[in-house]
Order: C-alpha cells, then sequence, then structure tokens
C-alpha cells in the first residue's frame, strides 16, 4: 500500500536525485520550446497585411469578408498572447519567482479557462507554499472545466489527490497526547469546539463529556456568523457538564433569545464549582438576569459585565457587589447613558473582599470620583485598580482618604489593559506592600498625585504621567511649573519610567533631575517630548545602566550630544527611535554601532532627516550585529523610500536577525524579501 506522503511526492517532489513521473510530466506540459514559439511567429505576425485586407474589405463595403478577416486575426492574437504567457511562466518558474509565476497562472486561466496548464501551474505554486486548501480549490475549478478525455485531467487529479491527502492528515490528540495536556488545549477552546469533538467518537465523547478538567473553563459567542446549529448543539450539552464549569464566558452582542436563553440556563442549572463569570452583551438586564446572578452570587469570586450597547437598563455596581458579596474581583463597564449605574453610594453595607478593580466608562470624563469613595472605603484588601472615563483628581483625593494600604497598581484614564493587569499581579509576591505602578493619564492630576507620589517614593517601581489635554499655553506653562515637584523626589527602587508630554512644556525643568535620582531605573519611554526637546543636559542625566530607552516624537536638539549619549550606554539592549525631529544619518550610524542591542525599531518620518544612503548604511551596520535579534521598521515616509534590494546585505553579511517587522511600510512585500533574505530570517509585515 503506498502511503500518503509518496503519493504527495509523486506529483510534486522535483528535488534530484528522486524525482517524480508526475513532475516529469507537469514540466513537459509547462516547457514550451523557444524556437517552436519563434517559428510560430514567423508565420503569424504579418500583421500588417492582414489589417491592411480588412481595411480594404470594409472601404469596398465587404463587411461579411471584414468580420471574417478581423475574427480569424483576433483568434490568432489570442492564440499568441495564450503561447507567450505559457512561455514567460515556464522562465518565471525556471528562474524560481513563484509570485511572478502565480499571476501570469492566473492570467492564463482568466484568458483560457479551457486550458489545463494555468490550473497545473497555479496549483504547484501553492503547493510548493504548503497551501493546500488553495490546491484543492484550484484543481476542482480546473477539474470541473476540463473534459476529462484531455490529457492533462490525469494531472490535475493527481495534484487535488495529493493536497486532500496533506490536508487531511489528523492526529488522534485524545489518544497520543497526555490527557492532562489535552486539557489544557482544551481550555482555549470555545464551547462549540468542545460540542464537536463530541461528534468525532464514543470515545471522544465519553472521554471529552466525563472529565470535569476540560469543561473549567467553557465560552459562548454568536458574534460568528453561520454558527447557529453549533450553538444549539451547546446550549443542549451544557447542562450536562455545569457541574464541572468554573469560569463561563458569555459573549452576546447580536441575539438576544441566545443570551436569554443561557441566562435562565445560568438561574436553573447547577453551577455549583462556579467561580468567574465574564458578561459581555448589547441587550438590556431583565428580571431573569437578577435572578441568575443571585443563584451563583454566594460562589462567585470575580465578575466582569461589559454592556456594549445604549440600553439604560443595565445592573448597577452597587446591586452586583450587595448580591455578590465574595467577590475578590470584578470589573464594570459601561457608556455615558449609563455611567449612573457605577454610583456606589458612601453606605454601602458591607465590607468587600475585593482584591482588584477595574471600572471603565467609554465616554471620557463622565464619573466623578466622589460617586465611587463607598467602594474605595469598604475595600481594604484593595491592590488593584484601573478606572477610566473619571473626569477630576476627586478620585486620587478618596483613594488618599480611604488609604487603601494593601493598593500595589493604580492606573488612572490609561489605555485599556485588562491583560497587563492580571500579568502585573501574578508577577507580585501576595505578601508585597506598597504602591508598585502608578499610570496617571491627565495633566490636571499633578496636585492629587503629588502626595501618592510623595508618599509611595521609595517603593513605586513603574511609572507612567501622560499629559493628554491642551489646556492654552499659559495654563500649560504654570502647570509645567506645578510638576516640579519631580525634581525633589527620590525613588530609589523605580525601574521604569514612561513620560508623554504632548500638551506639557519645559519637562527639563524637572525630568533630568528625577532621572539622576532614580539609581535603578533601566527603562526609559519618552514620547511627544518636543518642547524644548531632549536637550543636551537632558541627555546627560540619563544613567548608563538603562537598557531599554524609546524616542517617539521627540525632538533632538543637539545631534552631536545624541550620538554621544548613544555611544554611552553600554547596557541598552532595545532601543526605539521613531518619527523625531533632527534624526540625521549620525544618529542612525551611532544606532548600528550598537553592538549591545537585541531589538531596535527605526522610523524615519518626514520630520527627519535622514537619507536614503544613511538608512542603507544603519541597515548595512546591524546586518553585522551578532547579538541581534530583530529589527522593527516603522512609518517610513517616501524620502526614506525601503525597497527589497536594500536587505541584499543580510544574506551578504550571513547575518545573526533572526526577524525583520514592517509596520506601515509601503514598497515592502513578504515574497520579494525571502527571495533577497538568508534562511532563518522571518518577515513579519503589519
Amino acid at each position: 500500500m503506498i502511503s500518503s506522503k509518496r503519493k504527495t511526492d509523486e506529483c510534486f517532489d522535483d528535488q534530484p536525485p528522486r524525482k517524480r513521473t508526475a513532475t516529469i510530466a507537469v514540466t513537459e506540459i509547462l516547457n514550451t520550446n523557444e524556437d517552436q514559439v519563434n517559428e510560430q511567429n514567423g508565420k503569424d505576425m504579418d500583421f500588417k497585411q492582414q489589417s491592411s485586407d480588412m481595411r480594404e474589405s470594409f472601404v469596398h463595403g465587404q463587411y461579411d469578408k471584414a468580420i471574417q478577416q478581423s475574427s480569424a486575426l483576433a483568434d490568432k492574437l489570442n492564440t499568441m498572447l495564450i503561447k507567450t504567457i505559457k512561455f514567460r511562466m515556464n522562465v518565471w518558474k525556471k528562474k524560481g519567482d513563484l509570485v511572478q509565476q502565480l499571476r501570469d497562472a492566473e492570467i492564463l486561466i482568466e484568458t483560457a479557462p479551457k486550458d489545463p496548464i494555468g490550473y497545473i501551474s497555479a496549483a504547484y505554486v501553492f503547493f510548493m507554499r504548503g497551501q493546500q486548501k488553495q490546491v484543492i480549490h484550484i484543481t476542482k475549478e480546473g477539474m470541473k472545466n476540463i473534459p476529462k478525455t484531455d490529457s492533462n485531467y490525469e494531472m490535475l487529479s493527481k495534484q487535488y489527490t495529493a493536497a486532500y491527502l496533506r490536508s487531511s492528515r489528523c492526529i488522534d490528540f485524545l489518544g497520543q497526547l497526555p490527557y492532562d495536556l489535552c486539557c489544557k488545549i482544551a481550555n482555549y477552546l470555545p464551547l462549540t469546539t468542545h460540542v464537536s469533538c463530541l461528534k468525532v467518537s464514543r470515545t471522544w465523547r465519553d472521554r471529552v463529556l466525563n472529565h470535569p478538567v476540560i469543561w473549567r473553563k467553557c465560552f459562548t459567542f454568536d458574534s460568528v456568523p453561520g454558527n447557529e446549529r453549533e450553538m444549539k448543539i451547546a446550549y443542549q450539552v451544557l447542562p450536562q457538564v455545569t457541574r464541572f464549569v468554573e469560569k463561563l464566558e458569555l459573549d452576546h452582542r447580536f441575539s438576544a433569545t441566545r443570551f436569554e436563553k443561557y441566562i435562565e440556563l445560568l438561574g436553573s442549572a447547577n453551577f455549583s464549582s462556579l467561580k468567574a463569570l465574564h458578561i459581555t452583551t448589547g441587550h438590556k438586564w431583565t428580571n431573569k438576569c437578577d435572578i441568575a446572578l443571585s443563584s451563583i452570587g454566594d460562589t462567585l469570586e470575580e465578575f466582569t459585565f461589559r454592556s456594549l450597547s445604549g440600553h439604560k437598563v443595565i445592573p448597577s455596581l452597587y446591586q452586583i457587589l450587595t448580591t455578590c458579596r465574595k467577590l475578590t474581583s470584578i470589573g464594570y463597564y459601561c457608556s455615558s447613558n449609563t455611567a449612573q449605574f457605577m454610583f456606589v453610594p458612601p453606605s454601602l453595607p458591607h465590607v468587600t473582599l475585593l482584591e482588584r478593580i477595574e471600572l471603565v466608562c467609554t465616554s471620557p470624563s463622565s464619573i466623578e470620583g466622589t460617586e465611587v469613595s463607598g467602594l474605595f472605603k469598604q475595600s481594604p484588601h484593595l491592590r488593584a485598580l484601573y478606572v477610566q472615563g473619571f473626569r477630576d483628581s476627586s478620585l486620587l483625593r478618596s483613594l488618599n482618604q480611604w488609604n487603601p494600604s494593601q493598593l500595589i497598581y493604580l492606573n488612572i484614564n490609561g489605555e485599556n489593559i485588562l491583560g497587563s493587569v492580571s500579568n502585573t499581579m501574578k508577577n507580585i509576591e501576595p505578601n508585597t506592600r506598597g504602591l508598585r505602578h502608578l499610570v496617571v493619564h491627565q495633566n490636571s492630576f499633578n496636585t492629587a498625585v503629588k502626595p501618592f507620589l510623595e508618599k509611595h517614593q521609595n517603593t513605586i517601581q513603574q511609572l507612567e504621567l501622560v499629559h493628554d489635554r491642551r489646556l492654552g499655553e499659559e495654563l500649560e506653562t504654570e502647570r509645567a511649573t506645578d510638576w516640579g515637584f519631580l525634581s525633589n523626589l527620590t525613588m530609589s527602587n523605580l525601574n521604569e519610567l514612561h513620560i508623554d508630554a504632548l500638551f506639557l512644556p519645559h519637562i527639563d525643568l524637572y525630568i533630568p533631575e528625577l532621572l539622576q535620582h532614580s539609581p535603578k531605573l533601566h527603562t526609559l519611554h519618552l514620547k511627544n517630548c518636543n518642547r524644548p526637546g531632549i536637550t543636551k543636559e537632558f541627555l546627560e542625566s540619563i544613567s548608563d545602566q538603562i537598557s531599554k530607552f524609546t524616542l517617539s516624537n521627540c525632538a533632538l536638539v543637539d545631534e552631536t550630544a545624541t550620538v554621544q549619549a548613544l555611544k554611552r550606554l553600554k547596557r541598552l539592549h532595545s532601543f526605539s527611535i521613531v518619527d523625531c525631529k533632527g534624526t540625521t544619518d549620525s544618529i542612525l550610524h551611532a544606532v548600528g554601532n550598537i553592538s549591545t542591542l537585541t531589538e531596535v525599531e527605526i522610523g524615519c518620518g518626514y520630520n527627519t532627516k535622514v537619507t536614503r544612503p544613511g538608512m542603507q548604511a544603519c541597515i548595512d551596520r546591524l546586518s553585522r550585529q551578532k547579538n541581534l535579534i530583530q529589527i522593527n521598521f516603522d512609518s517610513f515616509c517616501k524620502t526614506v523610500f525601503l525597497d527589497p534590494d536594500m536587505f541584499k546585505i543580510f544574506r551578504d553579511n550571513n547575518s545573526d536577525v533572526c526577524y525583520l517587522v514592517f509596520t506601515h511600510c509601503s514598497g515592502i512585500y513578504e515574497d520579494e524579501l525571502y527571495q533577497v533574505l538568508p534562511p532563518g530570517i522571518e518577515v513579519i509585515i503589519n
């Protein structure tokens, strides 16, 4: 019995010395003899005489004859076009250019849908790329258009069979992998996939349905079109395993009926092990939802509610807290229409067990800190707080008043970093005390954040300050002076500092001294620092211990000082310079000479002074670095246009780089890059 691998190789493996019969057949079909084409050209290319005959027939009123002559000439031209495309397609194949070969194959299929050569050539390209589904599709189309009596029909059939065998190689992972590993894989799959596993075989059904680990996490979605049948089966299966479910995620944005069914099930079935519930919905909260929440309130430890619509009927934060009194983590996301439901009065009747709180209003500046002061007052165990959409600094004053001594992570109006909060908390020891991570987005918070920073200056490890609101020139200058207290802080444990000074001038008045008073600082991110910019004094204050340095949309005032600073940073392993005004060839020359780099990002927008030769020289130097793993190219303008030829140097220098990442770079195509790069370098285009 011939194995599927051998059948596959018979159709496509053209590597010597084991050439296959099928490959020889394909080669004979595709290899058009150039001499024959030239001979045919000599016979059929007397277009001038034939055109003259057509015009003469037309002038003498012999219209039928003119039509016959023009039709005959059109047929000859079409025949020559097809032969020329075949010839050029074969040349691209010999040259190894799969992209151009596929383009000609597609043209041939469109021009001559009854010709099998286009289908065979396209299938060959797809197979070489490992795209078996495309091979199956194109060969099916070819066999549909080509008669079975055609000599090449068998070749199409072999290509189809080979691709089908490769794509259908499946592994019984329940039978061959360790069962605990299978359960971990299953935890990442949605409920509909679990249901599909039940239909594979009786063995799979018994092992999947009766194992509690597989059903600990269940995810239901209705946002994928065409899965109505699977969701219906999932709803029928879920009651059989509810006693195993520890985490349930209901993501129902469109179907109100399906959302109501799952809510009814939540209120009636035995979810005795349920500890975490995440609801994302675009529908209003009903009495059935209240009943469901009450039925699981005694065991629930983690609850997240996201309202995605303008419905004004959602559960209030106060209702959730009074119903589920064992919660240690809560996430509450609402819109401006429902911001009033976030109100928690100071008279909250019980002390909560909350360790993590995430409060997000999608409309900015919709909530006052005093509206949730009762929550902070009754949450003495709070360790992580992420809020977004708060309009003033009363939130900080409330926190300062109730002084949650366990607070470690505080993010006010920052990015939606739900996953980052979880990851941060996982990396912190349970007995850690003192604020470690502080993120503040809004420059009007300076008076309220000052006592926080002064109180926790010896424990903060990560500090992010973003001034993202325009205040007017006079007020901005005054605000910059107000932030001067930063220069008096001694942050002995600060590891990371992120500054975004878009609407705040004169950061050179206080940031350099803060850097000098932070001996453990190893990560520095500067963004929108352009009034006056990154000065010589600023650069001299940066410690030699910095290992990660980012400059984004900043103004580099002193070219010489910037070059000297880059030469001085001997421990720098990650550096990013993107769209910084004043970036020159000399600065990129210094970047290319940093031998300690493992990752670098370069972006040259219209604000830079970089030339194309300067960029080429920088790429040349980076290709020679032995420690460099990844290079990121971001937002290149037309004056510093990147093209694949600039990266041939990686092959010439036998570069050790593993990844090249391109973001918003026009003129860069994956297939063209792989033709000039050495094996082992992966290209990622965003």
